[in-house]
């Protein structure tokens, strides 16, 4: 399955199939399989607690240590930046929370996960046509790159924060403008292999 993004609430994203949009995805860094359907709320069942959800009966993401000065061989970090890439929000936030947790919400790694945490709700909120609910969690998520802007990273786990942060930002004032948005200018996380 390439990816699972159609249309945002009433924003349609120009000229895209799964096929187009993962065109423009970085190459999968991890080898696990995606789920068979991006759970979006009221829309399909959810994946834990509905017995036809994709991920009942199956363990929650392991919220272990997590090794960020290596974060290039956690399957874990990895296989949440391929979920986001392909349009897999809920399940992304699942994988990006356990990694939160395992931080005990501490510190910049800790911070930069809570961002990436509602980044991902906020395209749950587009998805579903909340704009309110995208303001609301863009503007959260923002200030938390502002904060990791102002505390001097300028990459972690990969991640170049500058560039990702002023990408998610264009994406987000065209969805609140209600704008036809173009796949191509979707903030996917594009990782630096050899930093941060």
């Amino acid at each position: 399955m390439a990816g699972a993004f159609f249309s945002w609430g009433r924003i349609s994203v120009l000229n895209t199939s799964v096929q187009e949009l993962s065109r423009w995805a970085p190459a999968r860094s991890s080898k696990m399989d995606f789920p068979l359907y991006a759970y979006i709320p009221g829309r399909f069942p959810h994946p834990r607690t509905n017995v036809d959800g994709h991920s009942h009966g199956k363990a929650h993401p392991s919220e272990g240590a997590f090794d960020h000065q290596n974060w290039q061989k956690d399957g874990r970090w990895l296989y949440a930046v391929d979920l986001y890439n392909a349009g897999f929000f809920w399940e992304s936030h699942e994988y990006w929370e356990a990694l939160w947790h395992s931080e005990d919400h501490v510190g910049p790694v800790a911070l930069l996960l809570k961002a990436l945490i509602q980044t991902a709700a906020a395209h749950i909120k587009a998805i579903d046509g909340n704009l309110k609910g995208v303001e609301i969690l863009a503007a959260r998520s923002d200030q938390m790159f502002a904060d990791l802007k102002k505390e001097g990273h300028e990459l972690l786990l990969g991640l170049s924060l500058d560039d990702f942060r002023l990408r998610r930002n264009n994406w987000f004032a065209h969805v609140l403008q209600e704008d036809s948005l173009n796949a191509a200018l979707f903030p996917f996380v594009h990782l630096n292999q050899n930093g941060g």
